[in-house]
């Protein structure tokens, strides 16, 4: 646990903190609501201002033009999220449309200033290490070793997964977001809102040609790394896998939904997901859901149950 503590917590918060992109990011998280609940009171003109606001905020602080414009896309993530509300989206695809902005605004930023991104990350990767090494450890030394080696990999590995790994903490906090909003505006305005729920989300069965082909671009680095297809291979399995995991833990969800198992089942799997941290399993899950529709066969499952229920109540 301490491993992905230490990893997680340098990743979505030291090495963004470190960038200059960064330095407004809490400034500019305040505006996706209330441009979400403009959109859907039909309030443009409310929309516009904002979205000039957000722009303002960063440009007064000394915003370089890509800041300028990556925080504002960031603020116009309200615009999806206040479409999907009003025009009743299905939750995946709001979600989606959501984490596709966030993503495209991040990764073109990065990409634009791709050698003093990687020059700051490497910063606090190193900054991280020593730390790691100076303190004392708590765990025992090969779990110390093991938290080192780990940390290093990902420094020496960070182009060709930094990219990818960004996936995760958008989808989550896209998902959040979609959920806290609509369900926010459903109790104060009475809006109908998103169709669906974050257990029925799905993503597209096409979306597994996508898979195919970073397996096969992995494949390809593996076979000749002289190519050089590592940054894009390795960057997109990971990103892909992290649409799956989603899709894996939405099963989960939706599983408990159906079956309602009993209480102290339910605080055992909790525990075994904060624990065990089965991420390679919920992804894999997730990606073959493309071929077993495991919510249907759980939907037949709580359907047999009932009606075996029933008929013993008949009984």
């Amino acid at each position: 646990m301490l491993k992905y503590a230490l990893i997680v917590g340098a990743l979505f918060v030291g090495c963004l903190g470190a960038s200059k992109l960064g330095l407004h990011l809490l400034g500019v998280a305040l505006f996706p609501i209330p441009i979400a609940v403009c959109v859907v009171r039909r309030q443009g003109g409310r929309t516009l201002g904002l979205l000039v606001c957000a722009a303002l905020a960063v440009w007064l602080g000394d915003g370089t033009t890509i800041g300028v414009v990556l925080y504002t896309l960031l603020a116009g993530v309200g615009v999806p999220l206040g479409l999907g509300i009003s025009l009743r989206w299905t939750y995946g695809w709001t979600v989606a449309a959501v984490a596709a902005l966030v993503y495209v605004a991040l990764v073109s930023a990065f990409l634009l200033t791709w050698p003093d991104w990687l020059a700051q990350s490497q910063a606090v990767w190193d900054m991280l290490l020593m730390q790691l090494k100076d303190s004392p450890s708590e765990t025992g030394g090969e779990s110390a070793a093991a938290i080192v080696a780990t940390v290093t990999w990902m420094k020496d590995h960070w182009a060709d997964v930094g990219l990818g790994l960004w996936m995760w903490p958008i989808l989550v906090a896209a998902c959040v977001g979609v959920s806290a909003v609509s369900t926010r505006l459903r109790r104060r305005w009475r809006i109908e809102g998103i169709r669906g729920s974050f257990g029925d989300m799905r993503p597209s069965e096409w979306l597994v040609w996508a898979a195919i082909l970073a397996a096969l671009l992995c494949f390809a680095d593996y076979r000749w790394p002289s190519l050089g297809l590592r940054v894009v291979s390795w960057n997109s399995a990971i990103a892909l896998a992290a649409i799956y995991w989603l899709n894996g833990f939405s099963i989960f969800v939706f599983a408990l939904d159906m079956l309602r198992p009993h209480f102290l089942l339910v605080m055992s799997l909790v525990f075994l997901f904060v624990w065990a941290m089965p991420h390679p399993l919920l992804c894999a899950v997730g990606l073959f859901d493309t071929w077993a529709d495991f919510r249907g066969r759980l939907r037949r499952a709580a359907a047999a149950r009932k009606q075996r229920e029933e008929s013993d109540d008949v009984k």
